[in-house]
């Protein structure tokens, strides 16, 4: 099965191959690709790859761990020519000359000497140790010194000098490389009163290691009727998170942004969101995002001005109209601003992204709005 790498820039009037298309592969290009799989997201190489039969012994072939695969394939020069997906989604797509056929064959080529290279390394062992009040957590991972695959990762909780929590970090499902989110170079264990409660909870940031996903957030909660800690998560996929103390009440947010619109209405790199504002009460994560109406009000002002910039077209505007319009939902004005995009439709200043049609654009993303909650 051919796919192609998700998050390539678009182009100009077009956008690239995604998860839809799937050309045959009878004729075209020599393309090869080593590619990171976690939730079919492979690394940043922006080039077509074909999954093997089995990836994970494809893997071991170079030395690479298990979500990493790589494969050499013919593929067509139209990629649009061979599926209703595929063209509809990769318009205006620019045929690879001979030397850009081998740029990409070399630059390939190097990624898996790389890739294979850091399999040979030596491991380093990590710890980090995060404290507040009686209770210390300490995270600990070997990581290779390319810093591309960490294993052994595991977390000790002790609570008023006894040892509550001691078990290995596993990944969420296969493909998580469970990456610590500080990658070394910062902590990824967190020690704080998450809900005011008064006793601290500990909290882990990892990352599934992709291209540029997935973020997720594990939360160590102490149970006095047990004497112990239960563990729960928070997947904030492509957005990935911040935490900031957005009203001064002395406890954080977890500011992140809705993946629902991500691949929604054009490539990955057109993409944009809707801020997520989350708060953790109780041993789970609330969204409590229209209560910061400020925030939605900034973002709704940065999303119109990327769009204003397009006017008249030069680039994929799908993107920020859609996260402009379900911020303006948020903050209740959600008809004022339809009736703006309709003006813009006139005017011929919308570019449709996936849909055929700024008209068709327009219906998507109503009932899309509609489906998520937008627009009541």
């Amino acid at each position: 099965m051919v796919k192609s790498c998700a998050g390539a820039p678009c182009p100009s009037g077009g956008a690239p191959v995604d998860e839809g298309g799937r050309p045959p592969s009878e004729r075209g290009y020599l393309v090869a690709a080593a590619c990171c799989l976690v939730q079919d997201e492979p690394s940043a190489l922006g080039i077509p790859y074909e999954v093997p039969d089995d990836p994970q012994a494809a893997g071991e072939e170079i030395g690479i761990h298990d979500g990493c695969i790589s494969a050499f394939e013919e593929l067509p020069t139209d990629y649009g020519e061979h599926s209703s997906t595929a063209k509809r989604r990769s318009t205006n797509l620019v045929p690879v000359s001979r030397r850009m056929k081998r740029v990409h064959y070399l630059s390939v080529v190097g990624a898996l000497l790389l890739l294979s290279s850091a399999g040979a390394a030596v491991a380093q062992h990590v710890e980090e140790v995060a404290t507040l009040d009686d209770v210390v957590a300490t995270f600990s991972f070997d990581v290779t010194s390319g810093g591309f695959r960490y294993s052994n990762r595991h977390l000790t909780i002790e609570r008023e000098g006894s040892v509550l929590f001691d078990r290995p970090i596993r990944p969420l499902a296969t493909g998580d490389g469970a990456w610590p989110a500080g990658q070394g170079r910062s902590k990824s264990v967190f020690v704080a009163d998450l809900d005011g409660d008064g006793e601290p909870e500990v909290f882990l940031e990892l990352y599934m290691g992709g291209a540029h996903c997935c973020w997720y957030t594990r939360v160590f909660r102490y149970r006095l009727s047990t004497n112990g800690y239960t563990p729960t998560r928070q997947v904030w996929w492509n957005p990935g998170v911040r935490r900031a103390d957005l009203d001064d009440d002395g406890l954080p947010e977890f500011v992140s942004g809705d993946n629902r619109f991500a691949y929604e209405f054009s490539c990955f790199a057109c993409s944009r969101w809707p801020p997520q504002i989350w708060i953790y009460r109780s041993g789970r994560f609330i969204d409590v995002t229209r209560r910061f109406s400020a925030k939605v009000w900034q973002d709704a002002r940065r999303e119109w001005r990327e769009a204003l910039r397009s006017r008249p077209l030069r680039q994929d505007n799908s993107g920020p109209l859609a996260a402009w319009i379900g911020d303006k939902c948020l903050l209740g004005e959600c008809r004022q601003a339809w009736r703006r995009l309709e003006t813009w439709r006139r005017h011929g200043w919308i570019h449709p992204g996936w849909d055929d049609t700024p008209r068709a654009y327009l219906s998507h993303l109503r009932k899309f709005l509609r489906r998520t909650g937008y627009w009541d």
